[in-house]
C-alpha cells in the first residue's frame, strides 16, 4: 500500500464519519413538532394563570390612589377649613398636592363631589371610581369610604 492510497482511505473514512455526524445533528420534524406543542401548552398555562390578575391589580391601584387623594383632601381641609369644590384645586396649590389629575386603574378620572350626597358628617364628600364597567352604582365601584370593598355607599 502506498502512502497516497492510505491517505485516500483515511480521508474517505473521515469524510464518511463527518457526513454521518452531520446527518445526526439536525432535528426531525417529529421532534420539532413536539417542542412546539410543549411551548404552546406552557404558554396556555401561563395565560390562564395570570389572566384574572389584571383586574385585581387595577382595583388595587384604584384603592391606592383613592387613599392618596383622601390624604390630600384631609391636608387641604386642615389648611383651609373646608374641602375643595373640585379635585382640580389640589393641583393649583403651591406646592401642588397633585401633579396631575389622578386616574383609576382603568385610566378614567375619579368622581368627586363636595358636598357629598350622603348627608353624613363623617363622609363630607363623594370620591369614587366607577370600576371596570364604568357604570355608577354597580358592584364593581370603589368608594373612598369603603376601600376594603365592603358595603358600597349609596349615592
Amino acid at each position: 500500500m502506498t502512502l497516497s492510497t492510505a491517505a485516500n482511505q483515511k480521508l474517505a473514512s473521515v469524510t464518511s464519519r463527518a457526513s454521518k455526524a452531520a446527518s445526526r445533528r439536525g432535528f426531525t420534524l417529529l421532534e420539532m413538532m413536539l417542542v412546539v406543542m410543549i411551548i404552546g401548552i406552557l404558554a396556555t398555562v401561563v395565560v390562564v394563570s395570570f389572566g384574572g390578575k389584571a383586574d385585581t391589580v387595577k382595583r388595587t391601584n384604584t384603592v391606592s390612589r383613592l387613599g392618596q387623594i383622601k390624604g390630600e383632601l384631609v391636608q387641604y381641609y386642615m389648611q383651609f377649613g373646608s374641602y375643595p369644590a373640585s379635585i382640580d384645586v389640589l393641583m393649583t396649590l403651591r406646592p401642588p398636592a397633585l401633579e396631575k389629575l389622578p386616574k383609576d386603574g382603568w385610566d378614567r378620572l375619579f368622581n368627586y363631589a363636595y358636598p357629598g350626597s350622603s348627608n353624613d358628617a363623617n363622609h363630607p364628600y363623594d370620591l369614587y371610581s366607577n370600576g371596570k364597567d364604568n357604570q355608577p352604582g354597580t358592584e364593581d365601584d370603589t368608594d373612598v369610604w369603603n376601600l376594603d370593598g365592603t358595603t358600597p355607599t349609596n349615592r
